[in-house]
């Protein structure tokens, strides 16, 4: 050990502030801890090469290689192992976590959490809590992510994320708030705030939009300057701008026959029935197609072009409870006996239009097709189809009559 006049210095193990000369009020319990310190100040270093480069003040390090090229960095803290080990000037930031803000030179950052802020570089007044929260970032400032992966992509600033994966795929964007497990996980676009379970979750480029409550606006993915809030079990939203109106009966009808060609091997074409039937299945059955909505306001909001919003209040079972009506109103008209004298059993299409209709909503219907059993069923429809299509999947066109059980 070189110390001169240095005083109040701890140092346990080998090569321990072994340069150090002037420095005094330091501690040192590692092998090659604080080794190059010479006239730095108050420095903990506990760890194996834990402030091995350290020529600076009041700096904490607890881990090895715990802020390992740390030179004239202030006031810094870090806490397991490879913490900060890449800070060479950046003063008052703290990691806590393994590899947390691992390759850092800029200043006033924290990161608590694996891998946290791991991949910054010169990005300042940032905060991370979480595993791989903020992972990515690299320049982006004055971002804040708690929860697991919560703004993992992140590049850009002004971000704040509370959840986990909330705000996951944001890379440029900035002055967003997601709060909640997935609230804005796809969105790479600017101003928006989501606060609920998968709110605005599949938003990718839409900009200054709000949503608040679980699964809030879920299927919006580009437009701008939209508001939905939900209320627990009870739904509140309001759509600001014009939406493109749902397809029209013969474009769903073209679309089912475009799946029922491909599933059986045989070409199937649509043309308009005589009402009833909506239309004819070429060459030798019929369909009858009918929207299930989650209410009035819905039905209208989307066939009507004058309609600029949207309100609705609806529980989850919503949807269910529609279906089975439409389903039990369907099958007991007696107005497709013509039809069925000509080509037999027809195909009866129920079409979900409910824009936020998800996983809860789908096992409600579940639930509910179990129990049901028709009491006036005129056996006019060989098979009942329920389209429907969940966020971020396929459409899916699930036949839900006769029951398989």
């Amino acid at each position: 050990m070189l110390n001169t006049t240095g005083g109040s210095n701890t140092a346990s193990g080998v090569l321990a502030l072994f340069n150090n000369t002037t420095g005094t009020g330091n501690t040192a319990a590692g092998v090659d801890a604080l080794l190059n310190n010479t006239t730095g100040n108050f420095n903990t270093a506990t760890g194996f090469g834990a402030l091995v480069n350290n020529a600076t003040n009041g700096n904490t390090a607890n881990g090895a290689l715990t802020l390992q090229n740390n030179t004239t960095g202030f006031g810094n803290t870090a806490i397991g192992a490879q913490a900060l080990q890449s800070n060479l000037d950046g003063g008052g930031n703290t990691a806590t976590g393994f590899q947390a803000l691992l390759f850092n030179v800029a200043a006033n950052n924290t990161a608590d959490g694996y891998q946290a802020l791991l991949n910054n570089t010169t990005g300042t007044e940032n905060t991370a809590n979480g595993v791989d929260a903020l992972v990515f970032n690299t320049a982006g400032n004055d971002n804040t992510a708690t929860g697991f992966d919560a703004l993992s992509h992140n590049i850009g600033g002004s971000n704040t994320a509370d959840g986990h994966n909330a705000l996951f795929s944001n890379t440029t964007g900035n002055n967003n708030t997601a709060v909640g497990e997935n609230a804005l996980g796809s969105s790479t676009a600017d101003n928006n705030t989501a606060t609920g379970y998968h709110a605005l979750f599949v938003n990718q480029i839409g900009a200054n939009n709000t949503a608040f409550g679980y699964q809030a606006l879920i299927n919006h993915i580009s437009g701008n300057s939209n508001a939905a809030f939900l209320a627990g079990a009870v739904a509140y939203l309001c759509l600001v701008r014009p939406m493109p109106h749902t397809a029209s009966e013969m474009r769903i009808a073209q679309r089912f026959a475009t799946w029922l060609s491909a599933t059986s091997g045989k070409r199937q074409t649509i043309i308009a029935g005589p009402d009833p039937p909506d239309f004819l299945i070429e060459p030798e059955m019929w369909l009858e197609v009918s929207d299930i909505y989650l209410n009035n306001a819905q039905a209208k909001f989307l066939n009507s072009p004058d309609e600029k919003r949207f309100k609705f209040h609806g529980s989850p079972d919503e949807p269910a409870l529609r279906l089975l009506l439409k389903l039990y109103e369907k099958l007991s008209k007696t107005s497709y006996q013509k039809i069925y004298g000509d080509r037999g059993g027809g195909i009866l299409l129920l079409t979900c239009q409910d824009c936020a209709f998800d996983e809860v909503n789908l096992a409600l219907v579940h639930e509910a097709l179990a129990s049901f059993r028709p009491t006036n069923d005129q056996c006019f429809f060989r098979t009942v189809y329920f389209e429907y299509k969940l966020p971020v999947d396929e459409r899916v066109y699930e036949g839900i009559y006769p029951s398989k059980a």
